[in-house]
């Protein structure tokens, strides 16, 4: 055996701290590069999470190591480095996780399924339940303004009050002043 042997005789990994170099697509940069800037700046990090591969479960909760200075040009994304504490052993060497960066927290946000969101020639758009209250009731069409997507779900700054329901099965049958039913969780 000899210092540089690739077929040693077994591999240690140390698991009480689990580094996660993972990437974001260059448009979410600017705003990831801000945050960094100032969290940098006033000696704090960014909190970071690891989540299973079907993001049901977060797995530990770590902070914002590195970034690296350059986009890569063949995917468009920029390289990132979380550190973990992994005490609880929860993380492995070469484990799949997503990966989860708080860069801004917006207080009071509307927010909606992306999949309510429609895209039409007049801009974006959702079909609003008119009197929410009844099992059967009419939409009506509802310009909106978007704002940050997170996930499977967007804020929406113009168009919608809260409380109001939106539309998000059945989209492609629907047009102004349709009938639809409204089924709640306990419907289902």
């Amino acid at each position: 055996i000899s210092p540089n042997d690739a077929q040693g005789l077994a591999v240690i990994s140390a698991l009480d701290q689990v580094h996660v170099v993972f990437s974001i697509p260059e448009d979410a940069a600017p705003a990831l590069l801000s945050q960094f800037t100032r969290a940098r700046r006033q000696q704090q990090t960014l909190p970071v999470e690891a989540w299973d591969r079907g993001q049901r479960e977060r797995l530990a909760e770590g902070q914002l190591l590195a970034v690296d200075n350059r986009i890569d040009s063949s995917t468009g994304t920029l390289k990132l480095k979380a550190v973990f504490d992994n005490r609880d052993q929860r993380l492995l060497a070469q484990q799949f996780v997503n990966v989860r960066v708080q860069v801004e927290t917006l207080p009071n946000a509307l927010m909606i399924p992306a999949s309510a969101l429609q895209r039409g020639n007049r801009g974006d758009f959702v079909y609003v339940v008119q009197h929410a209250d009844a099992k059967s009731q009419q939409v009506t069409l509802r310009n909106v303004v978007t704002g940050r997507r997170q996930g499977d779900h967007i804020s929406i700054e113009q168009g919608l009050e809260a409380g109001e329901q939106v539309v998000i099965n059945g989209l492609d049958r629907l047009r102004e002043g349709a009938q639809v039913t409204v089924i709640t969780g306990k419907d289902t």
